[in-house]
Formats: C-alpha cells, structure tokens, sequence
C-alpha cells in the first residue's frame, strides 16, 4: 500500500520532467512578456531612464485621445472588411473545388499558393498592383473606362487596398478549412434532398450552410483574431497611412513604442488589445455555446 503513492508521485515527476522545456520556453517567451507588459502600462517610460508609476493614467489618456479613437475605429473597419469577404470568398472557392471539375487539383493550389507567401512579400506584391503609374489594378480599370486611382495615397482608398490584399492572402488557408468542413457532412443528406426535388441553391441554403456551423465558428474567430494582430501587410503597403487612415491598433504599438518612444503607452494599447481578443473568445462562446469549443 505504501509503494504506491510513491510510485504514483513518480510518474508525475516523470511527466513533469518532460514538460520542463516546454513550460520553461512558455514561461520565458509568453507568460513573462505578458506579466512584464501589464507592468510596463502602470508606468511612464520611454525605454530608457526612471520609470515613473502612473497607475491607471496610460489607459485614462489613452481612452480620451481622438487619434487613439481613431486608430480603434480603424481597426474596427479593418476587420469587417476582412473576416466577412474571406469568409464568403473561402466558402465559395471551397464549395466550388469541393465539386468534381477538372483541373480541381489546379485550382486549389493555384488559390491556397498565396498563403505560402509571406505578408511582407505579399505587401510588395499588392504596393506593385496599386501603382498609380504602371500597376495592373489601374490598367484594367483604365481598360474599362474607369477613372485612375491613387489607392495607397488616397485616404478613402488605402484601406480598401489594404483589405484587398489581405482577403487575397487568406482565402487559401480558410478555403482548405471549408473543404475539410464539406468533407465531413454525409452524402446521405444530398441524397434525400434529391429525392425531394431541391435544386443545387436549395440543397447549399438547407444542408450545406447549416450543417458547416462548427466550421463557419472555427473560422470566423481565427479570422477575427488574424486580423486584430496583423501588422506586416500594413506596414509594408501604407505605413500605417496617409494620415493614418491604416493604422490599426497592432500597427499603433509599433508607432507609440519605436517611432515615438511611447514604450508604456504602447504597452498600454497592448494590454487593450490583449482584452479585445479575449472579449471576442467570451462572446462568441456565449452566441455558439458548444461549437465554439474545438
């Protein structure tokens, strides 16, 4: 009887041991930023010198700046253009290669290539494309008998540019989601909607959508959380500009802590971002209940 606890006491010490490295690299690389961010935001600091302890100041200040509102704003029309069109644009690709057309294999990887890409190169890719002068965007819009466009100097348009660029950059990832999601409904759904007579839009509105709710869930958080931290595309296009039309809240920490030297206030906006990710995970497990849980 006494060997055992010993014995059970053991295998932990076993377990534990293995898990050392990994807990030892997610302590150092996660759970200590994170804890040294929070720290950081209590303060006035500028990255070198006395920090001075503000409490709750940083968020005060922040929460009464226009251009904090702005950039939050911003962030808010950066993310209903993206997750949205990838959404539709995903599905459609997925239900379209999903069916038996030639050349399918051809296609998918044509639409999943731009996901091997990195958001840098595909920012230099998309700053080529918009050009005012030679991009392919603005020829064929000159083709059709459309007016020119200045999309990354133009404040309206710079962030539709920057959204374009993005979408085109996901949809191949998430298409591959929706195929794995459309792979898993039965054929014997599509089969008794046959013999009930519904056409292909009947049978896409009745068995497909409702039956790839878990999969929709998956994607529309991934994509939500995607966007509120991406920052490559916009730096390498826009610079968070003209006047920081573009600049989203991820792209703002980079501008408060390294172009202006702001490290609390970038902390600050950091920790903001760090409870709107969070905030989403709570609401969309209330709305969905159990399929948010994969």
């Amino acid at each position: 009887m006494r060997a055992f606890p010993n014995r059970e006491l053991r295998h932990n010490l076993e377990a534990y041991t293995f898990l050392a490295p990994a807990l030892t690299i997610m302590i150092i690389f996660l759970a200590y930023p994170v804890l040294n961010l929070f720290y950081i935001s209590f303060f006035d600091w500028r990255g070198l010198g006395a920090r001075h302890f503000v409490f709750l100041d940083n968020y005060k200040m922040l929460l009464r700046n226009e251009e904090f509102r702005l950039v939050f704003k911003n962030t808010l029309i950066y993310i209903l253009g993206v997750v949205p069109t990838t959404m539709v644009f995903s599905l459609f690709a997925a239900v379209l290669l999903n069916s038996k057309i030639k050349l399918r294999g051809f296609y998918r990887t044509s639409i999943f290539s731009p996901t091997a890409i990195s958001f840098v190169a595909t920012g230099i890719i998309w700053v080529w494309m918009f050009n005012l002068d030679y991009g392919l965007v603005n020829r064929v819009l000159n083709a059709l008998g459309f007016s020119v466009i200045d999309w990354l100097r133009s404040t309206p348009w710079a962030m539709v540019a920057v959204i374009i660029a993005t979408v085109w950059a996901r949809v191949g990832y998430f298409m591959v989601i929706y195929l794995a999601g459309l792979q898993t409904i039965p054929e014997d759904y599509y089969e008794a909607s046959d013999i009930d007579g519904a056409n292909s839009l009947q049978k896409f509105l009745h068995v497909t959508l409702p039956l790839l709710k878990p999969t929709h869930v998956l994607v529309l958080v991934m994509l939500t959380i995607f966007s509120f931290r991406d920052f490559d595309q916009i730096y390498t296009m826009t610079g968070g500009g003209p006047l920081m039309s573009t600049t989203t809240l991820a792209y703002y920490i980079y501008v408060l802590s390294f172009e202006r030297f702001r490290f609390s206030q970038g902390a600050t906006v950091a920790v903001i971002l760090l409870f709107l990710v969070i905030l989403v995970q709570y609401l969309q497990r209330k709305v969905f209940g159990e399929e948010a849980i994969y």
